[in-house]
């Protein structure tokens, strides 16, 4: 039962980091996001900056400092959003679905996750640096509480990892990699219109994938799509690994959420720790 409840955390330690998952330090059984509104409009990227990006023809590279800027910009005015995620998986498509918030020091989050291998529904909470997981026929109906900037925790210690993919530090952290940036268009996505970009990443520069769970068998290069909206926030992303397609979406940027860690009685510690 140890080892099945260690890889199943470090499991969905690696779907969180895929959706964008960052992390603190600070211990808060209590810690809560909420009513988290501020509007998105405003802070937006620079017309001129802006301009740059969608001038670009279809199918034409654009430059990828400028793009980097570009999204360094538009992640300030990311606040709150609705996450919808599908990842495949042995044994079934993990689905999950949930709400983030960045209006903090760091993004805090609240997902469900269907996971048929596990033959039912996890609970996800990341606040204030702490994952919270309750496991389908794991847990006993409560919440393990993991410290991810633990060093001799179950997933080692994870606070660069995920503060890496937290989307106000990726772009930074695949900087290191990032090789090419091509506009592929406008896309309908969701019934939204949307500039469509294709990344092109050498992942053997990017130092905190070497952290990232079966980061052995992550090809050289990893090629994925990005969708943003006008201002430059990320709306979508797809991302094919050997592993399988994780397809990430946020939607109703800006409106009001509630994250909050589960009370004590609620919270028990993971077997072996």
């Amino acid at each position: 039962m140890k080892r099945r409840s260690s890889l199943t955390a470090l499991a969905l330690a690696g779907v969180l980091v895929l959706a964008g998952c960052g992390d603190d330090d600070k211990d808060n059984g209590d810690a809560k996001v909420g009513d988290s509104a501020s509007s998105s409009a405003s802070v937006s990227p620079s017309e001129s900056a802006t301009e740059d990006a969608t001038d670009s023809a279809e199918g034409e590279e654009v430059d990828k400092d400028d793009f980097l800027a570009n999204m360094r910009e538009g992640v300030e005015g990311f606040t709150t959003a609705h996450v919808t995620m599908t990842v495949a998986a042995t044994g079934g498509d993990m689905t999950g679905e949930g709400d983030m918030s960045l209006t903090g020091d760091k993004l805090a989050m609240a997902m469900t996750m269907e996971m048929p291998a596990l033959g039912g529904e996890a609970e996800i909470r990341l606040v204030e640096g702490f994952m919270y997981m309750k496991i389908p026929g794991q847990s006993g109906g409560k919440f393990y509480k993991l410290d991810l900037s633990d060093p001799s925790g179950p997933f080692g210690s994870l606070g660069g990892l995920t503060d890496a993919f937290d989307p106000s530090k990726s772009f930074d952290t695949f900087a290191q990699g990032l090789t090419k940036v091509t506009f592929l268009g406008e896309d309908d996505l969701d019934g939204e219109d949307l500039d469509h970009y294709q990344l092109t990443i050498d992942s053997s520069k990017v130092e905190a994938f070497k952290d990232l769970p079966g980061a052995s068998s992550l090809p050289k290069t990893i090629t994925y799509d990005m969708w943003v909206d006008d201002d430059f926030r990320m709306r979508g992303m797809d991302m094919e690994l050997p592993t399988g397609k994780t397809v990430v979406r946020y939607t109703d940027l800006g409106e009001p959420v509630e994250i909050e860690a589960p009370p004590a009685s609620q919270v028990a510690t993971m077997p072996g720790m």
